[in-house]
């Protein structure tokens, strides 16, 4: 007698591809809620104005420190540095000693910033009511386009886009997020700085004279620009607009409210005109004059404001005339000078009035002329 039917198969378990999607489902969800946490925290203030976050008491990395103009201007900072590479040495600790009456300064300086990032930049920084001062370093990339470098400044955290209201979402986003509202500090562990004041790559470089290839290269432009690092028509002002309608503002609203604004001519090395005028240069013009140019034209528009000072150290062969103390021809890498030069601006040992100009950028024309390496 036959025994009783085999029961029909299973069907294949179907675990594994729902396992799959329960996973990718709370993938999903989780990457959703994260992206509503850092939306909400909003850790750098582009959207909402938070009065109790405050930034670091040190240098931040480079490719951050353009998102930190709300932060700083709602934050309570009593001093900030605005400019391009050749100021990014300046530490908060440098700044507090140099300037007694100020206690939480913040270098906002990053590579290749521009006329137009100012433009973004600045009505932001102007709704700080606890400025005490301000710096502005006149890089040539406010005038001329960045050669060699490539822009921290990215238009995104700035623009009113609901499609793109996070730019920057990743876990360290969101670290940052819960970072800020648990501290209300805008830090990371990862954003430690170097000791002893040093900056990435600006003060960590060895020395023009310790790079004997380098040093051979300047030494080289230097005589073959020689008699013509200098050379060419006088720029006019017209020639740079965006000092006028973006710059000088800013820079007259500052004054009126009692701020105390320093125009600083970045202590580029007397061999910086020869190296552009033979190898290289950002500029259309010819680099001498562009670079007086930038200066002049906003002496010109700030002269007579209270509480503005332009500052420079272009003739001071002892800091513009040693290689010793420059990483590359445009960038001072030694710590003590960045500690020397905000020493002496806050002495108002460094300045240079309408007045004085003509004779100031003749001095500067007889150095680069008679410089040798």
């Amino acid at each position: 007698m036959a025994g009783p039917a085999a029961p029909p198969p299973r069907p294949a378990s179907r675990r594994g591809p729902s396992a799959f999607l329960l996973a990718v489902a709370l993938a999903w969800t989780a990457a959703v809620l994260c992206y509503g946490f850092v939306w909400g925290a909003d850790p750098y203030e582009l959207r909402f104005a938070r009065p109790s976050e405050r930034l670091a008491d040190h240098p931040y990395p480079a490719q951050v420190v353009p998102r930190l103009v709300s932060v700083a201007a709602h934050g309570g900072a009593d001093m900030v540095i605005l400019g391009a590479s050749t100021a990014m040495g300046y530490t908060p600790n440098m700044m507090r000693q140099a300037f007694t009456d100020v206690s939480r300064p913040a270098n906002l300086a990053y590579a290749c910033a521009s006329a137009e990032d100012f433009g973004v930049l600045l009505p932001r920084l102007e709704q700080s009511k606890t400025l005490k001062r301000v710096l502005i370093n006149l890089d040539v990339s406010l005038i001329t386009p960045c050669v060699g470098n490539k822009s921290d400044f990215d238009p995104r955290y700035f623009a009113s886009n609901w499609l793109d209201p996070a730019p920057e979402f990743n876990l360290q986003s969101v670290e940052l997020s819960q970072r800020v509202l648990r501290t209300g500090v805008l830090d990371l562990d990862a954003w430690r700085p170097l000791p002893d004041d040093k900056v990435s790559w600006i003060t960590t470089d060895p020395p023009v004279t310790a790079k004997p290839d380098y040093l051979a290269r300047v030494r080289r432009n230097v005589a073959l620009a020689r008699g013509r690092a200098t050379r060419g028509a006088p720029l006019p002002c017209s020639s740079m607009p965006r000092l006028k309608t973006t710059i000088a503002p800013f820079i007259r609203t500052m004054a009126a409210r009692g701020v105390k604004v320093d125009l600083l001519a970045p202590p580029l090395s007397l061999a910086i005109y020869s190296e552009w005028t033979v190898s290289w240069t950002p500029f259309t013009a010819p680099p001498f004059p562009s670079v007086m140019a930038l200066q002049r034209c906003l002496l010109q528009m700030t002269a007579g404001l209270p509480n503005v000072r332009f500052d420079s150290f272009d003739t001071d062969p002892a800091i513009v005339g040693d290689l010793r103390l420059y990483r590359d021809t445009g960038h001072v890498g030694d710590v003590e000078t960045y500690r020397q030069i905000l020493r002496r601006i806050a002495a108002g040992q460094a300045q240079v009035t309408l007045d004085e100009w003509p004779q100031h950028q003749a001095a500067l024309q007889r150095e680069v002329d008679a410089f040798s390496p």
